[in-house]
């Protein structure tokens, strides 16, 4: 069908130079089957081949540069003769690669569930890899020895994940599943409702993320209503295996009181992260919970922190969070949407292993910057202003930067390598700490305006241009010490970045 068959021909399995014995395999198996109605013959193969273990695994001793033996055209001239035959093709795949266990690619590895009505919108990004519940369902029926292959599964959704989560072919896709090592729900406008996802089919996905050995789980833009649903979840994704965690909510875990206890030194047998995605209106709340109250994870050796923070009085809890990865912490992403406290102070200066830093402001640069102290490791310190017209307040968006570039040359920070500014005017249009919709500079900013139909009294329909260039170049010059060392650069961006947009 279209869905299956839609990306085969860009599939992996022909991108890269695979020695000579993978192409003729698939080559004499594409056309014996076509030809000769060998499907039993192949089905035989791929159930007996799948289910072996490779005790002597197979030596390529072809060079890593030299092409096929098979001429190109000739796999495309079998892909072209067998277009309409997308099982056949999938099936010759899977037994190439049973017979070739040193392939780096499996055709059923991955598998996401998209709802019918928006096959379209992923299909170019999941090529070969999207299923609506049904046709998965009925895969995984018919053919048993393919569920073992899967071990990235993800439900992703623009509007319809609610749908998507009442399907019924849902439970038996996920009791299938027993080697998944990812597991992503990605519901990208928000519309991910867990109180959607009947009962029984909760306590069979919980029953999943306890059983699987889960090393991954992505949790963006599910709805958790009430306690119980999140840290039923939560609890159920802390298997020993796991190493990477996003979660993105802005609901969670109750946790109303400002006295964050200290974090308690971890248990054995806990997971230990090495990854942590944190975004939403609930995220200190949750980090509360789940890492003072319950310790469900061992953070001590997390190298990748992502956290958008939305509210002022949560300086304390970042730093107890830091002060927790002191030894392992790589990389620092921190969005401080609403911080207005002029007290906020960071100390990244305990970080012995800090390479990275990414700040993101999503108001007027201020002396939030000046206070944070930085790591005398870091490599690379990148900073995202985001303002909202930025010639009408040229004092933080322009001159501020001045400060900011004697500041920064006065640190004793001999490993810095990289200052990377970037720039992002929020007026042109809709744009959130969550979306940004990278609208064309220059249209109209005014809601109310529908162009020439019924141009409102503010705007009159027209185009408000703005020399976005200008600000580039203005804030270059306000920064005369950074750029004489060779390590300054300044960027303007149409997108701002969004932590939660990293998973779509």
């Amino acid at each position: 069908d279209a869905i299956t068959l839609a990306s085969v021909p860009s599939s992996p399995l022909f991108r890269y130079p695979y020695c000579s014995l993978h192409s003729i395999i698939f080559s004499f198996l594409g056309v014996f089957v076509r030809l000769f109605g060998g499907h039993h013959f192949v089905g035989f193969c791929i159930q007996r081949t799948t289910r072996t273990v490779m005790t002597a695994p197979f030596k390529d001793t072809a060079p890593g540069d030299v092409s096929p033996s098979v001429p190109q055209e000739v796999l495309d001239y079998i892909l072209d003769f067998l277009h309409d035959d997308a099982p056949t093709l999938r099936t010759c795949s899977l037994v190439c690669h049973a017979l070739l266990p040193c392939s780096r690619y499996h055709i059923y590895s991955n598998v996401f569930i998209v709802h019918k009505g928006e096959l379209d919108e992923f299909r170019e990004q999941y090529a070969g890899q999207l299923y609506h519940c049904e046709n998965l369902a009925t895969l995984l029926k018919n053919y048993p020895h393919v569920a073992p292959l899967v071990t990235r599964f993800g439900i992703h959704a623009n509007s319809m994940m609610s749908e998507i989560l009442m399907e019924i072919s849902l439970v038996p896709i996920i009791k299938s599943l027993h080697n998944l090592s990812h597991v992503e729900f990605v519901a990208r406008q928000y519309q991910g409702f867990w109180t959607d996802f009947p009962v029984a089919r909760r306590k069979v996905f919980l029953a999943a993320l306890r059983s699987v050995p889960l090393k991954t789980f992505i949790s963006n833009g599910i709805t958790y209503q009430g306690n119980k649903q999140f840290r039923d979840v939560f609890t159920a994704a802390a298997n020993p295996a796991l190493k990477h965690l996003s979660i993105v909510t802005d609901n969670g875990a109750d946790w109303t009181s400002e006295n964050y206890p200290p974090i308690r030194p971890p248990p054995k047998g806990l997971p230990a992260l090495e990854s942590l995605t944190m975004a939403g209106a609930a995220t200190c709340s949750n980090i509360a919970w789940m890492f003072f109250s319950q310790s469900l994870y061992n953070i001590s050796s997390v190298h990748h922190l992502s956290l958008q923070m939305y509210y002022e009085n949560n300086a304390s809890l970042v730093q107890r969070l830091l002060n927790a990865m002191q030894g392992s912490l790589e990389y620092f992403i921190l969005d401080v949407n609403a911080w207005t406290d002029q007290q906020v102070r960071l100390d990244l200066s305990r970080l012995r292993s800090l390479s990275s830093f990414f700040m993101i402001l999503a108001s007027p640069l201020d002396s939030r910057l000046l206070r944070v102290r930085l790591s005398p490791t870091l490599r690379t310190l990148k900073i995202e202003q985001v303002c909202h017209n930025w010639e009408h307040s040229l004092d933080q968006s322009v001159h501020a930067w001045a400060q900011f570039d004697a500041h920064l040359d006065a640190l004793p920070l001999p490993a810095l390598q990289c200052v990377h500014i970037r720039l992002h005017d929020s007026s042109h249009g809709t744009c959130y700490c969550f979306a940004c919709h990278a609208r064309e500079h220059g249209v109209c900013k005014c809601f109310l305006c529908y162009k020439d139909k019924y141009p409102c009294t503010i705007c009159h329909g027209r185009e408000h241009p703005t020399e976005y260039v200008g600000w580039k170049r203005q804030v270059e010059d306000k920064m005369p010490l950074l750029k004489a060392r060779g390590i300054l650069e300044v960027e303007l961006v149409k997108r701002r970045y969004c932590i939660q947009r990293t998973f779509d």
